[in-house]
């Protein structure tokens, strides 16, 4: 079974991908930010979704600090205020995928398989 760390300030963006998640047969650990994000992501995780404005460390932050740490684990970042040029910017970072919210999960299901596989 792979393991998902979901990174969102919002609770209840956190719950609704931490529910579709486990659904589709992920085992799922949510943080609220990503200075939490660094503490817990220690090489068990297989993948990272991360928004990308939170307090703290936004995910831009948290995309290139995991970079640095393990440059191998993929991360996808969501937003609800993306823009082509942000879009461009964050895969220039690294990261393996974008969502924007409102997503839905399909959405979900067809970047993660991408991403990662199936479980």
């Amino acid at each position: 079974m792979k393991n998902i760390l979901v990174v969102d300030d919002e609770r209840d963006v956190r719950d609704v991908l931490e529910g579709m998640l486990h659904f589709l047969g992920y085992r799922v650990t949510t943080v609220p930010d990503g200075e939490k994000a660094l503490n817990v992501a220690n090489g068990v995780f297989d993948l990272v979704i991360t928004d990308l404005r939170m307090p703290k460390m936004d995910g831009k932050g948290l995309l290139r600090a995991i970079k640095l740490r393990s440059p191998h684990l993929p991360v996808v970042v969501v937003t609800g205020y993306g823009t082509r040029e942000t879009r461009t910017e964050i895969e220039a970072l690294g990261a393996k995928g974008y969502l924007e919210k409102p997503f839905r999960i399909a959405e979900v299901r067809n970047l993660v398989e991408n991403v990662i596989g199936i479980s």
